[in-house]
């Protein structure tokens, strides 16, 4: 089946091969982020976005909660463009640019989520680094009892 411009509709078998590529594991790697979506009628510079708060020194909580809320916002526009890669008549070509976008979107989604990650590996480290330095300050005591211990 054609297009009125000539150009061949995407086969389901076609169809099938990239609704696979998108929903494996690592459909995101070597994506770029979308550098514009648009979400609820606002364009969003979302790669600037997305990199300013990865890059950010001093992650806020309003930080994650603006992450938290751009997942959100994110997964409807992914879930409508596999909606559309899998339901509407499209050309491959219109297809693999589907596709890019919904790669770039979960590349976008997993660097927010990121975000959260990093603020509980470093509440993990900073449970660490606290029982560590009571571990420390314990053997300290423990050798000041013994050398005292030894003076008697």
């Amino acid at each position: 089946m054609t297009l009125e411009s000539g150009k061949e509709l995407l086969t389901e078998e076609e169809r099938e091969k990239i609704l696979a590529r998108a929903h494996s594991a690592f459909a995101w790697v070597g994506n770029l982020i979308p550098d514009k979506e648009i979400f609820d009628g606002t364009m969003i510079e979302l790669r600037n976005v997305v990199f300013r708060l990865r890059n950010k020194e001093g992650v806020t909580e309003d930080d994650r909660e603006l992450a938290r809320a751009l997942i959100e916002k994110i997964k409807v526009r992914k879930h409508y463009l596999e909606e559309k890669l899998k339901n509407d008549k499209i050309t491959k070509k219109n297809a693999l640019k589907l596709l890019d976008e919904i790669s770039g979107l979960i590349k976008a989604i997993n660097d927010l989520h990121d975000l959260e990650v990093d603020e509980k590996i470093a509440q993990r480290k900073s449970a660490l680094m606290s029982r560590i330095d009571d571990e420390k300050r314990w053997q300290k005591y423990l050798k000041e009892i013994k050398a005292g211990s030894q003076h008697l």
